[in-house]
């Protein structure tokens, strides 16, 4: 008996992916011109949740929708995640092949969901996907990361992994205990796995707010070096401009100085000079 009921899971899933979402929309909102990529981020969440919504409502809307739609929503999300980490980290990357990837992907969800219906075929076939788009996820935080950020990044690349973990013990599920026809009545442990995940979203998300506002303590503390580094430097032209002032007064006033005393010496000759006229005239 299930201790985790699928359709419960993936509608708490789809619940904390929907505040989650709107968490990142107002981070968004306050720094989407600050930083290249966070518009990426929000994508993601968008098709993140969408996706899940998708496979929430099975049996509500066709297979091709739940099944396909939805699982290549939660794929293109991690592409477009991949691509928002890349940008915010200034680090030129070629998203050709993760597309090319992503088409193969729906399509064999596809074949493996009309033409020879097999749930752990599926369950493989999203799990390969998931893994090797985190990892690409994790490597770039990793080794690609901007120095400042290499920290916090650290942090994120192990949420990454995380997912692509989970991905993997989803697959080796599939060899031991392989899955019902119905997605939804699959086992405690598939179960445990999407609960995973949605934990795995949970700290994702609290990583990617770090990251943001690591940024800006950055920023706001090497502008306030290189305003003081301004400062510094002002008042060292201020100084030098008083000390030249300074000198050119002390000049100015030693120059009247000597002027004032040769008049005063001119002015006493000429009295000595008239004096003896007076006297050579009496």
């Amino acid at each position: 008996m299930n201790l985790l009921d699928m359709k419960t899971v993936l509608f708490s899933y789809f619940v904390t992916n929907l505040l989650i979402t709107v968490i990142m929309l107002l981070l968004w909102h306050q720094n989407r011109k600050r930083f290249a990529g966070i518009s990426f981020w929000l994508f993601t969440y968008i098709l993140q949740t969408l996706g899940i919504l998708l496979n929430v409502t099975r049996g509500l809307v066709p297979e091709l929708a739940a099944i396909v739609v939805g699982n290549i929503c939660l794929g293109a999300g991690i592409v477009l995640m991949y691509d928002g980490l890349a940008r915010f980290e200034g680090v030129p990357i070629s998203q050709r092949h993760n597309w090319i990837f992503l088409a193969g992907i729906a399509a064999l969800i596809a074949y493996f969901t009309f033409v020879q219906p097999d749930i752990g075929v599926r369950i493989i076939l999203i799990s390969i996907m998931g893994a090797t788009l985190t990892l690409q996820c994790a490597w770039l935080l990793l080794r690609r990361a901007a120095s400042r950020d290499q920290l916090i990044a650290r942090v994120v690349s192990y949420i990454f992994i995380g997912y692509a973990l989970v991905a993997l013990f989803r697959i080796v599920l599939v060899f031991v205990a392989p899955p019902p026809a119905d997605f939804l009545q699959t086992t405690s442990a598939d179960t445990l796995a999407i609960f995973a995940n949605q934990l795995l979203g949970i700290a994702l998300t609290f990583g990617l707010i770090l990251l943001i506002n690591h940024r800006l303590f950055t920023g706001l503390k090497t502008e306030k070096e290189n305003f003081t580094a301004e400062l510094l430097e002002h008042r060292a032209q201020l100084e030098g401009l008083v000390k030249a002032r300074t000198f050119e007064l002390a000049s100015t006033n030693a120059q009247l100085t000597n002027e004032i005393a040769e008049r005063r010496r001119t002015a006493i000759r000429r009295e000595a000079l008239l004096a003896i006229s007076q006297m050579a005239r009496a």
